[in-house]
Protein backbone atom coordinates (compact mmCIF):
# COMPACT_ATOMS: atom_id res chain seq x y z
CA UNK A 1 0.00 0.00 0.00
CA UNK A 2 1.73 3.34 -0.82
CA UNK A 3 1.37 5.98 1.46
CA UNK A 4 1.68 9.88 0.32
CA UNK A 5 3.50 12.60 1.67
CA UNK A 6 4.36 16.33 0.83
CA UNK A 7 7.09 18.53 2.13
CA UNK A 8 7.36 22.49 2.33
CA UNK A 9 10.35 23.12 4.07
CA UNK A 10 11.60 26.78 2.58
CA UNK A 11 15.04 28.08 1.65
CA UNK A 12 16.80 29.56 4.95
CA UNK A 13 13.96 28.87 6.98
CA UNK A 14 14.11 27.18 10.56
CA UNK A 15 10.34 25.68 10.18
CA UNK A 16 8.62 24.04 7.33
CA UNK A 17 5.51 21.50 7.10
CA UNK A 18 5.17 18.03 6.34
CA UNK A 19 1.90 16.37 5.26
CA UNK A 20 1.48 12.25 5.88
CA UNK A 21 -0.87 10.65 4.48
CA UNK A 22 -3.06 7.78 6.63
CA UNK A 23 -4.96 5.21 6.01
CA UNK A 24 -7.83 4.47 9.07
CA UNK A 25 -5.36 2.85 11.66
CA UNK A 26 -2.55 2.55 8.96
CA UNK A 27 0.56 5.25 8.47
CA UNK A 28 4.10 6.23 8.27
CA UNK A 29 4.95 8.67 10.57
CA UNK A 30 7.43 6.89 12.65
CA UNK A 31 9.38 5.06 9.79
CA UNK A 32 9.19 8.70 7.90
CA UNK A 33 10.59 10.53 11.02
CA UNK A 34 13.15 8.00 11.86
CA UNK A 35 14.56 8.20 8.38
CA UNK A 36 14.84 11.58 8.00
CA UNK A 37 16.10 12.22 11.07
CA UNK A 38 18.95 9.63 10.57
CA UNK A 39 20.11 11.71 6.86
CA UNK A 40 19.44 14.77 8.46
CA UNK A 41 21.72 13.91 11.59
CA UNK A 42 24.28 12.54 8.77
CA UNK A 43 24.95 15.81 6.92
CA UNK A 44 23.94 18.25 9.88
CA UNK A 45 25.44 16.91 12.71
CA UNK A 46 25.35 20.28 14.55
CA UNK A 47 22.23 20.88 14.34
CA UNK A 48 18.96 19.18 15.60
CA UNK A 49 15.34 18.60 14.04
CA UNK A 50 12.21 17.82 15.83
CA UNK A 51 8.59 17.21 14.85
CA UNK A 52 5.66 18.79 16.21
CA UNK A 53 2.29 18.36 15.25
CA UNK A 54 0.06 21.22 14.09
CA UNK A 55 -3.42 21.96 15.68
CA UNK A 56 -5.25 23.28 12.63
CA UNK A 57 -8.83 24.89 14.54
CA UNK A 58 -10.75 24.64 11.39
CA UNK A 59 -9.87 21.29 11.31
CA UNK A 60 -10.18 20.86 15.21
CA UNK A 61 -13.91 22.05 15.35
CA UNK A 62 -15.10 20.06 12.15
CA UNK A 63 -14.33 16.72 14.10
CA UNK A 64 -16.23 18.26 17.62
CA UNK A 65 -18.91 18.62 15.28
CA UNK A 66 -19.52 15.03 15.03
CA UNK A 67 -17.80 14.21 18.48
CA UNK A 68 -19.43 12.83 21.54
CA UNK A 69 -17.73 13.43 24.60
CA UNK A 70 -17.54 10.38 26.69
CA UNK A 71 -15.24 11.43 29.83
CA UNK A 72 -13.90 14.72 31.54
CA UNK A 73 -11.43 14.55 33.47
CA UNK A 74 -9.78 17.08 36.52
CA UNK A 75 -6.81 16.48 37.70
CA UNK A 76 -4.57 18.24 40.66
CA UNK A 77 -1.51 17.79 41.59
CA UNK A 78 -1.87 20.33 44.57
CA UNK A 79 -1.55 18.59 47.89
CA UNK A 80 -3.86 21.58 49.82
CA UNK A 81 -6.26 21.22 47.13
CA UNK A 82 -6.25 17.22 47.80
CA UNK A 83 -6.83 17.41 51.20
CA UNK A 84 -9.70 19.40 50.64
CA UNK A 85 -11.45 16.48 48.46
CA UNK A 86 -9.87 13.39 50.24
CA UNK A 87 -8.21 12.28 53.81
CA UNK A 88 -7.41 9.38 55.09
CA UNK A 89 -8.34 8.70 58.82
CA UNK A 90 -6.15 5.76 59.42
CA UNK A 91 -3.38 6.85 61.15
CA UNK A 92 -1.11 3.27 60.51
CA UNK A 93 -1.98 4.25 56.49
CA UNK A 94 1.32 6.53 56.41
CA UNK A 95 -0.48 7.73 53.65
CA UNK A 96 1.27 10.89 51.98
CA UNK A 97 -0.83 13.10 49.18
CA UNK A 98 3.00 14.12 48.05
CA UNK A 99 3.03 10.56 46.60
CA UNK A 100 -0.45 10.48 43.80
CA UNK A 101 -2.50 12.97 42.22
CA UNK A 102 -6.06 13.85 42.63
CA UNK A 103 -8.27 12.95 39.06
CA UNK A 104 -12.21 13.71 39.13
CA UNK A 105 -13.67 11.95 36.59
CA UNK A 106 -17.22 12.60 34.59
CA UNK A 107 -18.05 9.67 32.82
CA UNK A 108 -21.06 9.09 30.25
CA UNK A 109 -23.28 6.15 30.69
CA UNK A 110 -23.46 2.70 28.16
CA UNK A 111 -24.65 4.72 24.81
CA UNK A 112 -24.46 8.23 26.44
CA UNK A 113 -22.73 11.36 25.85
CA UNK A 114 -21.54 14.14 27.85
CA UNK A 115 -23.38 17.73 26.47
CA UNK A 116 -20.68 19.90 27.76
CA UNK A 117 -18.94 20.50 24.16
CA UNK A 118 -20.38 24.26 23.86
CA UNK A 119 -18.23 25.01 27.29
CA UNK A 120 -15.30 22.52 25.97
CA UNK A 121 -15.21 24.69 22.94
CA UNK A 122 -15.04 28.25 24.74
CA UNK A 123 -12.30 26.86 26.77
CA UNK A 124 -10.15 25.62 24.15
CA UNK A 125 -10.56 28.59 21.95
CA UNK A 126 -8.96 31.22 23.97
CA UNK A 127 -5.25 30.86 25.48
CA UNK A 128 -6.96 32.86 28.39
CA UNK A 129 -10.02 31.13 29.54
CA UNK A 130 -9.69 28.89 32.85
CA UNK A 131 -11.53 26.01 33.63
CA UNK A 132 -13.09 27.43 36.43
CA UNK A 133 -14.72 29.71 34.49
CA UNK A 134 -17.43 27.39 32.59
CA UNK A 135 -16.73 24.18 35.48
CA UNK A 136 -16.77 23.96 39.13
CA UNK A 137 -15.33 20.99 40.60
CA UNK A 138 -15.79 21.07 44.70
CA UNK A 139 -12.42 21.82 46.65
CA UNK A 140 -10.69 21.75 43.31
CA UNK A 141 -9.65 25.26 41.54
CA UNK A 142 -7.88 26.00 38.16
CA UNK A 143 -7.29 22.21 37.45
CA UNK A 144 -6.16 21.00 34.08
CA UNK A 145 -8.86 19.13 32.12
CA UNK A 146 -8.72 16.29 29.84
CA UNK A 147 -11.45 15.55 27.59
CA UNK A 148 -12.01 12.24 25.94
CA UNK A 149 -14.21 12.07 23.03
CA UNK A 150 -15.19 9.81 19.99
CA UNK A 151 -15.15 11.32 16.53
CA UNK A 152 -15.31 9.79 13.05
CA UNK A 153 -15.41 6.49 14.52
CA UNK A 154 -12.41 6.59 16.63
CA UNK A 155 -11.52 7.73 20.18
CA UNK A 156 -9.46 11.00 20.82
CA UNK A 157 -7.53 12.76 23.98
CA UNK A 158 -7.31 16.44 24.33
CA UNK A 159 -5.66 17.80 27.46
CA UNK A 160 -6.27 21.59 27.32
CA UNK A 161 -2.65 22.31 28.98
CA UNK A 162 -1.19 20.79 25.65
CA UNK A 163 -3.07 21.62 23.31
CA UNK A 164 -0.25 22.31 20.85
CA UNK A 165 -0.03 18.28 21.05
CA UNK A 166 -3.46 17.69 19.48
CA UNK A 167 -3.36 17.21 15.64
CA UNK A 168 -6.42 15.73 14.38
CA UNK A 169 -6.20 13.77 11.40
CA UNK A 170 -8.01 15.65 8.31
CA UNK A 171 -10.08 13.64 6.06
CA UNK A 172 -9.89 14.46 2.23
CA UNK A 173 -11.22 11.19 0.88
CA UNK A 174 -13.80 13.29 -0.50
CA UNK A 175 -11.74 15.21 -2.50
CA UNK A 176 -10.00 12.25 -4.47
CA UNK A 177 -11.09 9.49 -7.25
CA UNK A 178 -10.21 5.81 -6.53
CA UNK A 179 -8.46 4.49 -9.76
CA UNK A 180 -8.49 0.84 -11.36
CA UNK A 181 -6.40 0.05 -8.68
CA UNK A 182 -8.21 1.10 -4.95
CA UNK A 183 -5.48 3.61 -4.83
CA UNK A 184 -6.29 7.40 -4.66
CA UNK A 185 -4.99 9.27 -8.08
CA UNK A 186 -2.12 11.02 -7.08
CA UNK A 187 -2.75 14.14 -9.24
CA UNK A 188 -6.04 14.51 -6.88
CA UNK A 189 -4.03 13.86 -3.87
CA UNK A 190 -1.63 16.35 -5.07
CA UNK A 191 -4.22 18.85 -5.82
CA UNK A 192 -6.09 18.70 -2.34
CA UNK A 193 -2.67 18.59 -0.62
CA UNK A 194 -1.39 21.95 -1.97
CA UNK A 195 -4.65 23.68 -1.50
CA UNK A 196 -4.65 21.82 2.68
CA UNK A 197 -1.08 22.82 3.05
CA UNK A 198 -2.09 26.67 1.29
CA UNK A 199 -4.65 26.40 4.26
CA UNK A 200 -3.31 25.61 6.94
CA UNK A 201 0.23 28.26 6.36
CA UNK A 202 -2.36 31.16 6.24
CA UNK A 203 -3.70 29.94 9.89
CA UNK A 204 -0.73 29.88 11.33
CA UNK A 205 0.58 33.43 9.80
CA UNK A 206 -3.00 34.84 11.22
CA UNK A 207 -2.10 33.47 14.67
CA UNK A 208 1.37 35.60 14.47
Amino acid sequence: MPFYFLCDIPKNEKKGYILLQRFKQFGVFTLFVKALRGEFMKTHPEYTISFDPITSHREFNRILDDAEIKKVSFQSRDSQQFSNVFRSTNPNDDFNPADTYLEVNLVAKRNKKINLMNSVRKIISSDKTKVDSYFQVSGLANVPLKVYFKANGRPYVLDTTHMDNFSPDIDISHLVKINSKGFPELSDIKKASIKLLSDIKAEQNNKR
